[in-house]
């Protein structure tokens, strides 16, 4: 899949519907940053008949090693490496676990969708083995949802609509920036150019 060089450019137009689409997708009553950022545990966004299963979290949870047991979790993906409160490393969480570390920005010029094919590779071998993974960044709001979007977009040929409403439903505080949301759409673009060639 191709990957665009830089983030797509917002007119002021396409602000607004995006603005929209995105009120519509992941309702907002609340968006005290404090109150996002803190939730108690994880949530599980997807899972399948075989077992896998991914979650989506801040990165309190990645460096809660005990919920993580507890649920099971051995593959981590960290959108924000690099950020404080997100140095989780392999060597951290020992060998029972398979990271990758993706130091990506969350402002809306960031062409988050450079990593959509990584990241895809990375929940793939995840799904394969039938593990449990969790999709962190910073506060679990952003990155790691627009990661699992596109990837269950992908996954199971849902439109960003279908897939961003079910990752809400399950975790109600995600909230893509207005680029994300762009690079989204642009996903699903090439999404359906795919689908439609097999």
């Amino acid at each position: 899949m191709s990957v665009l060089l830089r983030a797509p450019v917002l007119t002021d137009k396409e602000e607004r519907r995006l603005a929209k689409l995105r009120t519509k997708l992941f309702d907002k009553e609340s968006k005290d940053w404090k109150t996002l950022i803190r939730d108690e545990s994880p949530a599980e966004v997807y899972s399948d008949e075989t077992g896998f299963s991914i979650y989506v979290g801040n990165a309190e949870h990645a460096s809660d090693l005990l919920t993580l047991e507890i649920k099971g979790v051995t593959f981590v993906l960290n959108m924000a490496a690099g950020e404080p409160l997100c140095n989780m490393t392999e060597e951290v969480y020992g060998p029972a676990y398979r990271c990758l570390r993706v130091s990506a920005g969350d402002m809306p010029g960031y062409n988050l969708s450079q990593h959509f094919d990584d990241t895809w590779t990375f929940l793939e071998e995840a799904r394969r083995r039938r593990a449990k993974v969790l999709v962190h960044c910073v506060a679990g709001v952003s990155r790691s949802a627009t990661v699992v979007i596109a990837y269950l977009m992908q996954l199971r040929g849902w439109s960003l609509e279908t897939a961003g409403t079910h990752v809400s439903q399950k975790r109600p505080k995600v909230y893509p920036n207005l680029g994300f949301m762009k690079q989204l759409e642009l996903h699903q673009t090439k999404l359906s150019g795919t689908i439609g060639k097999l």
